[in-house]
């Protein structure tokens, strides 16, 4: 089992400057925090209004301004790219789609706008899988990540 967990581990095709933010380090998943946005979503109002209502009423129930921010960032980079998005979102939310297929939708516009969680999944999760792996587990990816961190594909934002 472990050289078939050294096998996973592959080098990173080599780019001319590191395609990889540190900045991912402050968001993980926040589905829960993400659902919860969208579920007070007000599709009648703007984008900015909503983020306004959100720091105002402090829907997250975060102590920290500072984290809120962090958060609000990261939504609006994954979610909030097109106005359509976040509507259709909030109306998924509100219609209490079911987690299974929800969290998979999020996880695709997470994917979408940050280039190491897109690179994680369409190129080394997707070769992990085309040889018939389907379980990894958190430090075989810690490892891949470490590999990548070494080549020089990340950089501090």
């Amino acid at each position: 089992m472990n050289r078939r967990r050294a096998n996973l581990v592959q080098p990173f095709p080599q780019r001319n400057s590191a395609p990889y933010s540190s900045r991912i380090i402050k968001a993980g998943a926040l589905l829960t925090e993400t659902k919860l946005m969208l579920a007070h979503w007000d599709t009648a109002i703007s984008i900015k209004d909503n983020l306004t209502r959100v720091r105002q009423e402090n829907i997250l129930g975060k102590a920290s301004r500072s984290r809120v921010e962090d958060i609000l960032g990261i939504f609006r980079q994954r979610y909030l790219a097109e106005d359509d998005v976040a509507r259709a979102l909030a109306t998924l939310v509100r219609e209490r789609l079911p987690s299974s297929s929800l969290d998979r939708i999020l996880h695709f516009h997470a994917a979408k706008s940050d280039s190491l969680l897109h690179d994680v999944v369409t190129d080394w999760l997707s070769s992990v899988q085309k040889r018939g792996i389907s379980e990894i587990d958190v430090v075989t990816l810690q490892r891949v990540l470490d590999t990548w961190v070494a080549q020089g594909n990340t950089r501090g934002d």
